[in-house]
């Protein structure tokens, strides 16, 4: 039986001390598994949050619909991108944290549009409140645009004359390539998210890969409209009328961590881990932008998934069933405080039993993308953790470090774990903290 799994899927957490406390605690939650009542009260917690999701989900693809009806494509919030709509949603700012570049682009509706619009635009998309673009159901940190990306005033002036003066047309089918590219990474996000609950092999899971493969194969014919509409553009690139101009941007990732570092510093301390540890995550998942949202869906600067690390700590935190709702996970300190927990159980509970502490920590930094059972598999074929952690425990860190960069399951996640490694460790240099992992 995958425990992790079970935890996720029923929204129960086992949190122990110690290995055998674990095990009885597991017995116990397994007979309790068994009483009537228990499985009810299940049913009908999963029930509401399926209700839940299908509700959210019906809004965002009203949204998509919307952009695709004004743009022919729809570019949203993501762990890369954040994007920017005007009211009449008739110009657009995208911060592409991939290919470190801004554009901003408008819809040529009126023949006098031209880079000036692009300037006024772009000013006044970066003074505007980060919380103005999430909607008074989801309100989030009281910081502007310019604020949550770590751009002075000045900088914020410089690129915006680079607009005018020294950037990049964008074509619309470069464009749509990039959307393209960003839906292609949330199939993998998604089918990955389905992999890991489909090898559980519970039945409970049943409803929720019901749910899962309504999303992969609703992203499966958003890629295949788009493909078609940058075929038709090639065709006849009069088609639809825009103008977008490109600026290379560098983040300045400590100055966009400033607002949100006391509740990391306090969260690290209460969590047992270090400052550098979360800002990695944080930066990796995110890129610092609380708006983010992926099609699995997962939320906030910490890309918490509802159903899955967000039941397991609700339940620690509040002792019974649930899950914290999408607007909660949109603000910085709620997130913050998930992420961490989910953290201190992947490493202080789940991998209990891998013995050396930089081994544990790169297994958990993996785990935080795909799962224990994924990790589990790279060194031993099976998702059992048990028998993954005897044979990591004759390993060296660097032995088990190679393993997972060569075995994980996912490319994404090979990838995923460097990044993060490369990024704590810059922020141990500027966040240094001698105590936790």
């Amino acid at each position: 039986m995958n425990k992790i799994l079970l935890a996720s899927l029923l929204a129960i957490g086992i949190f122990c001390a110690t290995a055998e406390e674990q095990t009885n605690t597991e017995t116990q939650f397994e007979a309790m598994m068994q009483e009537p009542a228990f499985q009810l009260y299940v049913r009908q917690q999963q029930d509401a949050w399926l209700a839940h999701q299908e509700n959210t989900q019906i809004k965002f693809a009203a949204y998509r619909a919307e952009l695709e009806k004004r743009w022919g494509f729809a570019e949203v919030n993501s762990s890369s991108k954040l994007v920017i709509y005007s009211q009449d949603q008739s110009a657009k700012l995208v911060v592409d944290h991939d290919n470190q570049a801004i554009t901003v682009s408008l819809l040529k509706e009126r023949e006098s549009r031209d880079e000036a619009d692009l300037k006024a635009f772009f000013i006044k998309a970066m003074k505007s409140e980060l919380s103005d673009q999430m909607g008074s159901e989801n309100a989030g940190p009281e910081l502007t645009v310019a604020e949550s990306l770590g751009l002075e005033p000045e900088k914020v002036d410089s690129l915006a004359n680079d607009l005018v003066n020294n950037s990049t047309p964008v074509s619309e089918i470069e464009a749509i390539q990039s959307v393209v590219d960003d839906v292609e990474r949330n199939l993998k996000k998604a089918k990955n998210e389905y992999a890991i609950v489909a090898d559980s092999g519970l039945s409970e899971a049943g409803t929720l890969l019901t749910r899962q493969q309504s999303t992969i194969k609703e992203m499966e014919q958003q890629k295949a409209r788009y493909v078609k509409l940058q075929q038709e553009r090639i065709a006849n690139p009069r088609s639809k009328s825009t103008t977008a101009r490109k600026v290379p941007f560098q983040m300045s990732y400590w100055r966009a961590a400033q607002p949100y570092l006391a509740n990391i510093q306090h969260y690290a301390k209460q969590q047992k881990l270090s400052d550098a540890l979360i800002l990695a995550i944080m930066e990796t998942e995110s890129n610092y932008n609380p708006l983010s949202r992926s099609d699995v869906p997962a939320h906030g600067l910490m890309q918490i998934v509802r159903h899955s690390a967000g039941a397991d700590v609700y339940h620690r935190l509040h002792r019974k069933l649930g899950s914290p709702s999408e607007g909660e996970l949109y603000k910085p300190e709620i997130n913050i405080v998930y992420g961490a927990n989910y953290l201190n159980i992947l490493y202080y509970s789940y991998l209990s039993k891998v013995t050396s502490p930089e081994s544990k920590l790169y297994c958990a930094i993996a785990a935080y993308n795909t799962g224990a059972g994924n990790v589990a598999k790279a060194f031993t074929g099976t998702k059992n953790f048990n028998r993954a952690a005897t044979a990591i425990n004759q390993m060296s860190p660097e032995q088990v470090l190679a393993i997972l960069l060569k075995e994980l399951p996912y490319a994404e996640t090979q990838n995923y774990l460097k990044k993060v490694l490369s990024a704590r460790d810059k922020y141990q240099q500027l966040a240094p903290t001698k105590h936790f992992i």
